[in-house]
């Protein structure tokens, strides 16, 4: 197959983000993501390195993760601390980043929001990160929605269990004879729902909540907003230019300087900045001299 695929490397904290049926479908969720059916531009992945991290009580799952390529750490979980898991995983993706210029890519399962840190020196190495967020906890939601490139929401992963790799031709691009199936059997929202694999708990998979959550960042100025916080963090204290920044800006679709649409409707340089500012609070911008602004990084804490 000719189309290789993002090179990337899979980081798994099963106690923070397990439930059974994950570990009951590993290679449909797998074949989800190698596909990047996660990824709005649909980049497919080439899952380097696999790992997952499991404490003792969770040993019984060791076989299929290893039967699909991971390698399995178990982790000892101290009392009245946490389990050593977090900081073992900061440590291998901190260490990988630095030995395998092959990845490009760090997707971590995870709902602790700890790893901004990690995600952070992944910047400076020019390395994206993908995370899983549950929606539902909106703290830990907004503490990665400016900082990681891309969020999966959890219950994504969640309806991936039951997910089919596609058949694809030999220069990588998908038959369609799976489409007329599907249309001729009627909408995917109409037909039955998959049943899970016998001893598989009904969780998540079909009951996305319909509730009010938060929605993931897709607009343009969302998308703007979280690349210029990340820029920022990677310097935080210095000031950032107006000409890196639009550097930055450029692979972001309908980003123009000039035009009735110039700065994603914004008009200028400043009034986008004024707005990242006021949507994410995690920059500062002042005066500079002239008619120029400084922008800086502004943790949340202050």
């Amino acid at each position: 197959m000719l189309r290789r695929g993002i090179g990337s490397a899979l980081f798994v904290d099963y106690e923070n983000v397990g439930r059974s049926v994950l570990a009951n479908s590993v290679p449909n969720w797998l074949a989800w993501l190698e596909e990047g059916e996660f990824d709005e531009n649909k980049r497919r992945r080439r899952i380097i390195e696999k790992r997952v991290y499991l404490n003792p009580a969770l040993e019984k799952h060791k076989p299929v993760f290893e039967q699909c390529g991971f390698s399995v750490i178990v982790c000892d979980k101290f009392t009245a601390l946490k389990n050593s898991a977090d900081i073992r995983i900061a440590l291998d993706m901190f260490e990988l980043a630095s030995t395998n210029r092959n990845i490009q890519e760090f997707i971590l399962f995870s709902s602790d929001s700890d790893f901004i840190p990690v995600i952070q020196k992944l910047a400076l190495r020019n390395k994206e990160a993908a995370v899983i967020v549950d929606q539902t906890k909106e703290g830990i939601y907004s503490a990665y929605r400016y900082q990681a490139d891309t969020l999966i929401p959890l219950a994504d992963l969640l309806g991936a269990v039951t997910y089919e790799r596609p058949q694809r031709n030999f220069f990588g691009f998908k038959i369609k004879k799976a489409q007329a199936v599907q249309s001729a059997s009627g909408s995917q929202a109409s037909r039955a729902e998959p049943q899970p694999a016998q001893g598989t708990p009904r969780e998540g998979p079909a009951k996305k909540s319909a509730a009010a959550k938060p929605a993931l960042p897709q607009t343009p100025i969302d998308l703007a907003a979280a690349r210029i916080v990340r820029l920022a963090a990677q310097r935080p204290k210095l000031f950032i230019g107006q000409k890196t920044v639009e550097t930055h800006l450029k692979s972001i679709s309908g980003f123009s300087k000039t035009g009735e649409d110039a700065y994603f409707g914004k008009s200028s340089y400043q009034e986008l900045m004024k707005e990242v500012e006021r949507l994410t609070g995690q920059i500062s911008v002042t005066p500079a001299k002239g008619t120029g602004i400084q922008v800086k990084y502004k943790p949340k804490q202050e």
